[in-house]
């Protein structure tokens, strides 16, 4: 699986280990295509003509006619190093070159070149390369984690649109129609109107509100009274009914009439819109 990286992970990377895109870059590649889940064919021709690049530049020997020692890189590369990518190999020179993997002799032993040598740069070259995974992965995890809140954010924005757009019909719906009963009238278009400062109640406006829910709760819980099978429940709901003669409002109580309070206020909504003809906030007198 590929890496998921923000745009400037690898500019960031490559400056913390003071190297250039490209080194961070070939690390990636090697990532995400392997020397040993790549291509046989491609891996030898490509690993033959990079141990031929990097022994002429960097070791001043030339094994152009050495196919033995070609090959003998290659199998060694493949056996002990096939973690890494293609174009690698190039990098661990250039970082050595650069004294970037630490201190190491490129010069050839008595004008040859061995597997000692390219062990020595490519194990230094994997030390490296270990701590620019880590940073990798740690980079991962964060594009992964912005991603994911991002898909998130976006969902929830489709979800508010489709609940925008339910409301508006459901409001429309009721203009165009006989204004239902108000416990019929969903509390969310409250809370959208509001959004839209179509409606807007100052104290008392909702005070005023609260006073014509008053009467209807307590028919409410009237109501409940009647009908409900459980001893226990038809208790609590006296006490709420006995409270508010009392003059007590129960938190119960006060809690269902604020629903109806906002329910009444879409209604009025309706109402008016239906008389007036357009939308005009209300509650401000």
């Amino acid at each position: 699986m590929s890496l998921v990286l923000l745009p400037n992970s690898l500019t960031n990377l490559a400056a913390a280990c003071e190297v250039e895109v490209s080194s961070v870059s070939a690390i990636v590649a090697g990532i995400n295509k392997s020397l040993r889940r790549s291509d046989r064919v491609e891996v030898l021709a490509s690993l033959t003509a990079d141990i031929e690049f990097v022994t002429r530049i960097y070791c001043g020997v030339d094994l152009s006619t050495d196919d033995e020692l070609q090959l003998t890189c290659v199998e060694f590369i493949l056996k002990n190093f096939a973690h890494l990518g293609i174009g690698e190999l190039k990098e661990a020179f250039s970082l050595a070159a650069a004294g970037k993997l630490g201190k190491i002799d490129l010069s050839a032993y008595y004008g040859k070149f061995t597997i000692r040598s390219l062990g020595e740069v490519l194990k230094l070259y994997g030390i490296f390369r270990e701590k620019a995974v880590r940073e990798l992965r740690k980079a991962e995890a964060e594009a992964v984690e912005i991603a994911a809140a991002a898909e998130k954010l976006a969902r929830k924005s489709e979800m508010l649109m489709e609940h925008a757009e339910w409301c508006a019909d459901k409001i429309e719906y009721y203009i165009r129609n006989d204004a239902p009963r108000y416990d019929l009238i969903p509390v969310v278009l409250y809370e959208y109107l509001e959004g839209l400062e179509l409606i807007i109640l100052n104290r008392a406006a909702k005070l005023e509100l609260m006073e014509r829910a008053k009467p209807i709760v307590r028919a409410s819980f009237g109501g409940d009274l009647q009908t409900e099978p459980n001893e226990f429940k038809k208790r609590s709901i006296r006490e709420i009914i006995t409270q508010l003669d009392n003059g007590i409002l129960a938190d119960r109580f006060v809690a269902r009439q604020k629903v109806v309070a906002r329910q009444l206020a879409v209604l009025d909504y309706i109402n008016f819109y239906k008389t007036q003809c357009h939308a005009t906030p209300i509650g401000t007198s």
